[in-house]
């Protein structure tokens, strides 16, 4: 609706319960604000128009629209019990797809033959961004519900470990069940070895340890293997046999 010049009094046929969006304009210098409110008419006068708000009246001076005051009627089927081109369910998920913005509004409106501004009025009417808010919400606390379990799992996991009496048993099968294991503890006669991913530490029976790689193991072995096959070589027999040699 909007005013012509030399204005006079005119009735736009507006009934008590029509929708129509009213649009406050404020002009600062070079600058606009408009500021929509959907509106429900409580009447019309020949001069005036009342409109009442979420929580109150608005009263529009017909020599104001077109001014500073814009006024549309809404074809909003449900208020005047007429079946929707589109439901609160359709809606629901176009948005969904499309969101919320004016080029949604503007998408969804061609695609069911409607208004962008109807669209617009829907939106607001059927609380559509806080039904795609309140959806969210589960979402994400499941999502956190789900890593809390998880982490508490693989901290079950990592603080497993294998008895000492049966290192060879608990040996895992595969790679990824080695990665859990922080390490493993063997007691034996003289030392004691404390085994890694990384190698093992040799502790003696005064505290003093040594950690040594896998691959400085298999020079050591070699050198072990060496020196008692020299010791055979040159005392004959067993180590036992020689004791007395050795001292």
């Amino acid at each position: 609706m909007q005013q012509t010049a030399g204005y006079r009094p005119v009735m736009y046929g507006l009934k008590q319960g029509d929708k129509v969006e009213h649009i406050q304009i404020y002009k600062r210098g070079t600058k606009v604000k408009r500021i929509p409110h959907v509106c429900t008419v409580v009447s019309e006068s020949l001069w005036l128009i009342t409109l009442q708000a979420e929580n109150y009246k608005i009263t529009v001076d017909k020599r104001d629209i077109g001014k500073n005051v814009e006024l549309y009627r809404l074809e909003d089927e449900v208020m005047n019990h007429r079946e929707p081109k589109i439901t609160a369910e359709q809606l629901l998920e176009e948005c969904k797809v499309y969101g919320t913005e004016k080029a949604a509004e503007k998408i969804i409106a061609e695609k069911y033959g409607l208004k962008p501004l109807t669209v617009k009025t829907y939106i607001v009417q059927w609380k559509i961004k806080e039904k795609l808010k309140a959806e969210k919400q589960p979402d994400v606390a499941e999502t956190a519900e789900e890593a809390k379990k998880k982490s508490q799992e693989e901290l079950i996991e990592d603080t497993k470990w294998a008895p000492a009496e049966s290192v060879a048993e608990s040996k895992p099968k595969h790679r990824s069940d080695l990665l859990r294991i922080k390490h493993i503890e063997v007691t034996g006669e003289i030392y004691d070895y404390q085994i890694t991913q990384g190698g093992i530490q040799i502790t003696d029976s005064e505290s003093r340890s040594q950690t040594f790689t896998i691959s400085d193991f298999d020079e050591m072995i070699q050198e072990l293997q060496a020196a008692k096959a020299a010791h055979i070589n040159y005392f004959g027999g067993t180590s036992s046999e020689n004791k007395d040699i050795c001292k």
